[in-house]
């Protein structure tokens, strides 16, 4: 019974190996090293495919300068800077032993990533497996593929100067590439700017901004008119904000995503661009937790809301991020504020 069970274990670790190999083509040129893991020139990569063996997948491609993850979203950027960095100058520290090749190939069979490099064409250049650290961690174990096929003897790499584990910079989920920005709108593009305060109306506005040179500000929900005139300066910088507009992070999972969709937002932030595209952002406090940094108010009485952190929700609800007062603060103006007489702060 063992012997097969060790059988069974077996068979099912080289079937995913097989699937593995076979979801990206041979490589078109490599050559007979079987250490040639760098690729000095990464200007000439136009496409990273990165697939391990629980099924995930990155297809990391480069378009009109911008590098996108499977076809969708925009990547974060320090993380493709990370790998093309690694690819760059990943060297061979030296081969496994003999004593320790089969335990390594072992472990690498059953976590890997699988790694194919483009240059512009439908077959890939370069295509090697990345494994797990060395004991010491003071190295990654890598193997080639060689036409089709894995070479006999993997090596411990690393980057000259840099950390030795690497395979964290080839993981292949999506959420880890996945940049999390929500705004990215050159100020001549958008159209209007609106600010909803549905807890408490007053401070709500409406920016049009159909002369970027001279946006104008109007109150909604209630808010009292300002008689005054607003200061185009800080109309104009606030437009400008929302060049660069970033998420903690997106949200997966949030276990009360439901009930929290059926509580009133704290605000609804809604942006039309030129081109007649709306973006609405719906804001919510978030549910106090045993991570929220502050527990407790003034008083010592517990607090219904983080007061750090808030959940978005976005793309008619489908997406959430979690959002950060301390980065995005500076998005919950209130009208009164783009007037000569008003303290330029920022309120919860």
């Amino acid at each position: 019974m063992k012997s097969n069970k060790w059988m069974y274990q077996v068979a099912g670790i080289l079937a995913a190996i097989t699937i593995i190999l076979l979801a990206i083509p041979f490589v078109k040129n490599l050559g007979t090293s079987d250490k040639d893991f760098a690729f000095p020139d990464t200007t000439k990569i136009s496409r990273i495919i990165l697939i391990n063996v629980a099924g995930d997948t990155a297809d990391l491609t480069l378009d009109s300068g911008v590098w996108h993850i499977n076809h969708e979203y925009k990547v974060k950027a320090f993380a493709i800077k990370n790998l093309l960095e690694t690819i760059k100058h990943v060297k061979v520290d030296y081969p496994v032993s003999n004593a320790g090749h089969n335990n390594v190939l072992k472990e690498m069979m059953q976590n890997n990533t699988k790694v194919a490099i483009y240059t512009n064409e439908d077959t890939p250049e370069k295509v090697f497996f990345v494994g797990g650290p060395n004991v010491t961690n003071s190295g990654t174990f890598m193997i080639m593929e060689i036409n089709g096929k894995m070479a006999k003897r993997p090596y411990v790499t690393s980057v000259l100067g840099g950390a030795g584990y690497l395979s964290g910079n080839f993981t292949a989920k999506e959420d880890d590439w996945r940049s999390n920005e929500i705004f990215a709108y050159p100020s001549k593009e958008i159209k209007s700017i609106k600010l909803e305060y549905l807890l408490k109306p007053e401070g709500s506005f409406e920016i049009d901004n159909s002369n970027p040179e001279k946006p104008t500000i109007s109150p909604i929900l209630g808010t009292n008119a300002n008689t005054a005139q607003a200061d185009t300066k800080r109309l104009i910088e606030y437009i400008s904000y929302f060049q660069s507009g970033y998420a903690e992070n997106y949200i997966s999972y949030y276990e009360n995503i439901d009930t929290l969709l059926m509580t009133t937002p704290y605000c609804n932030m809604t942006i039309l661009d030129t081109k007649g595209n709306k973006n609405l952002l719906r804001i919510y406090h978030k549910p106090i937790s045993e991570r929220s940094k502050q527990q407790f108010d003034e008083q010592g009485n517990l607090m219904e809301y983080d007061m750090d952190k808030f959940i978005g929700a976005t793309n008619n609800d489908k997406e959430f991020v979690l959002i950060q007062f301390y980065s995005f603060g500076k998005f919950f103006k209130k009208y009164f504020q783009f007037f000569d007489a008003a303290p330029a702060i920022t309120t919860k």
